[in-house]
């Protein structure tokens, strides 16, 4: 299957979501919104699992390695270890910061992983994107059937002219063509 069912009915309704924000453009913004946040976050959410995967098979492996060694001698206790050093504030720690690992990550899909694999991430996120969008177009076009009418018209009070043309953001586009 191309990606576990709750994965992609959540991106569907994060796309609503987006669709919804993004309605306020008219409908083209509710069309891009819809479709392409569901792509890139999909895409995006297939290249972190790869990597995730890949660095978490190793560690598995290296567990396995050190299994046949014979475990440490006990802990002595609390009274024969020697006291800890002072906590001061530069003694935490150094982390990375998140954009730096998220940057990582896409270093490592861009420079370790064979042309082979990239195309397979990309297409398995394209296709759950696909999937997405497509629900997430239909979650918007059951609001707007029951607003009766586009949805930027009715969330941000935008023209919707010509008067009394207010067709769904499905439909819009071929409204806009036909008429002129």
């Amino acid at each position: 299957m191309i990606g576990s069912l709750n994965s992609v009915i959540v991106a569907g309704l994060t796309s609503a979501t987006i669709a919804a924000f993004t309605s306020m453009f008219g409908w083209p913004g509710t069309l891009f919104g819809v479709a392409f946040s569901a792509m890139i976050t999909t895409t995006t959410s297939e290249i972190y699992k790869a990597y995730v995967g890949t660095y978490v098979g190793s560690v598995a492996s290296r567990f396995v390695l050190l299994s046949d060694r014979p475990p440490p001698p006990p802990l002595s206790t609390f009274a024969d270890r020697p006291p800890p050093p002072p906590l001061h504030h530069t003694s935490s720690p150094r982390r990375r910061p998140k954009r730096i690992r998220v940057l990582t990550a896409l270093k490592w899909f861009s420079f370790r992983t064979s042309p082979e694999k990239r195309r397979a991430i990309l297409t398995r996120g394209l296709k759950v994107g696909v999937v997405a969008a497509i629900i997430g177009i239909g979650i918007i076009t059951v609001i707007e059937l029951d607003l009766g009418g586009n949805l930027p018209c009715a969330l941000w009070n935008a023209d919707c002219s010509p008067v009394g043309i207010n067709p769904p953001s499905i439909l819009a586009p071929f409204y806009t063509i036909c008429r002129g």
